[in-house]
């Protein structure tokens, strides 16, 4: 953090290699690249007096091994993030919003797509969540919260889990 208002952090996660072999009912059981995953997130904070507010973006880009014919050939997820929150609290009462959108997108090697282990070579999957929330004295609140996913249909065809830092 700088001078508190500025945040910034590159990172880079790695796939933990257990000496026990992976369960799978399905099958081939998707894994992630051995190689470094890189990570970013940068961020901007104000407050001032009883008000905060803070804008942010983060991303990543993570290598998936999932191809059931094929096993060596790769695909990527890259997945961005931008969130925003203001807060106003005093002694008697808070509120808060909060938004984020993120939106991820999957590029399989083409010879995947010809091997028919997906449907198409590009997938994307958008993101977007809102929240307020109200507290008075800390003892009643409330929160309303809105989310909507959009998808193509390959980012829904077979499991795949995403790191989510």
């Amino acid at each position: 953090m700088v001078n508190d208002t500025l945040y910034a952090e590159l990172a880079g996660y790695t796939k933990y290699v257990s000496p026990l072999p992976p369960k799978s009912i399905d099958g081939t059981v998707n894994t992630v690249s051995s190689s470094v995953i890189p990570y970013w997130r940068l961020a901007y904070n104000s407050v001032q007096e009883a008000n905060s507010f803070m804008l942010g973006t983060f991303g990543m880009i993570t290598t998936l091994k999932r191809d059931r014919v094929i096993p060596a050939l790769p695909g990527e997820i890259y997945r961005y993030r931008f969130d925003f929150e203001y807060q106003h609290v005093t002694d008697t009462q808070s509120w808060s919003a909060q938004m984020t959108y993120v939106t991820e997108h999957v590029n399989w090697n083409p010879q995947s797509v010809i091997n028919n282990s997906h449907d198409t070579s590009h997938g994307q999957l958008n993101t977007f969540k809102a929240k307020f929330t109200y507290d008075y004295k800390r003892r009643l609140g409330t929160n309303i919260f809105v989310f909507n996913t959009l998808a193509t249909p390959t980012m829904i065809t077979g499991p795949i889990t995403l790191i989510k830092p």
